[in-house]
């Protein structure tokens, strides 16, 4: 048995879902994935080869633009991606995702129907993505940088840290962080304005992206 399409994942966040045309072998799946996030661990890999008979293949991508490049330009060698939710209207345009039939996923009811039935995954009454994870990218610290560990996210626009900040490259995260610098609800920003200007005022801090 093999997973004949495409599916696309939830991050905050995180969704697996599905692609829509046959990977190269009746007995592989094909994942385009990011690497570490968990579902390439080799544990799950072998348990899940072991439970269906296919053969996994990942291949993994460094940014969400990249993810959708690698979609369009090897149309139909990807079963299944795993996509951050803010992306999965632009890959559903794209006509690079298709619906997921979830009867087929037992454990489907089990996920919280405000995030199973979030607008960025749900369309039309169609599933695009199925929630994988939820949440934000931590704020990691040099030890020895801090005689105690800050507490608030404000610390990465202290002078004192100046050129030595690194983040990711990603647009949706830059505005969640500056979201919570700015005291907003990074699900309901109220002032762009605000989040860019706060950002712009973290860049003299950033030694790399």
């Amino acid at each position: 048995m093999r997973m004949p399409d495409l599916t696309a994942l939830l991050t905050a966040t995180a969704v697996f879902t599905s692609a829509l045309a046959f990977a190269a072998k009746a007995d592989e799946v094909h994942v385009l994935n990011w690497k570490g996030y968990g579902a390439d661990e080799p544990w799950a890999v072998e348990a899940f080869e072991k439970a269906t008979g296919n053969k996994v293949v990942n291949d993994f991508f460094n940014s969400e633009q990249e993810m959708l490049t690698k979609i369009r330009t090897n149309p139909g060698l990807y079963d299944v991606v795993m996509i951050n939710a803010a992306f999965n209207d632009q890959a559903m345009a794209g006509k690079l995702i298709q619906p997921i039939d979830v009867s087929k996923l037992p454990n489907y009811a089990d996920i919280s129907k405000d995030k199973a039935g979030s607008p960025m995954l749900v369309h039309d009454g169609k599933v695009y993505g199925v929630p994988w994870v939820w949440g934000l990218t931590a704020l990691a610290i040099n030890e020895k940088s801090f005689d105690k560990p800050p507490t608030s996210i404000a610390e990465m626009w202290d002078a004192a840290h100046k050129g030595r900040v690194v983040i990711r490259d990603d647009a949706v995260e830059a505005v969640q962080f500056g979201a919570i610098a700015t005291g907003q609800n990074i699900n309901d920003i109220k002032d762009m304005d605000a989040v860019k200007t706060k950002l712009t005022s973290l860049m003299p801090q950033i030694k790399t992206f």
